[in-house]
């Protein structure tokens, strides 16, 4: 796209800027522990970068949405009140 600023002709660029989330951010999207979160890390199941000066873990939302697509149904919901029968 060109733009005129003051009476330049400048031209613009689109950047494709990852979401990044703290841990905190992380968990409540994924809906686990802290320590889920952590041992995902340790065990190399998501990926994670540190923050120059601080340690601060953050996580690449495109990160989280692949890991939620690898996980499994752990079994079937049923309705509040209902029972499973065979």
């Amino acid at each position: 796209m060109v733009l005129q600023f003051r009476g330049m002709r400048v031209r613009t660029y689109t950047v494709e800027v990852p979401d990044w989330l703290t841990v905190t951010e992380a968990c409540s999207y994924l809906k686990v522990s802290r320590r889920t979160l952590y041992r995902w890390c340790d065990e190399g199941k998501l990926p994670y970068y540190e923050m120059e000066g601080g340690g601060r873990r953050r996580f690449d939302k495109t990160d989280l949405d692949g890991l939620l697509k690898l996980a499994k149904p752990q079994g079937r919901a049923h309705a509040k009140g209902t029972t499973r029968t065979r």
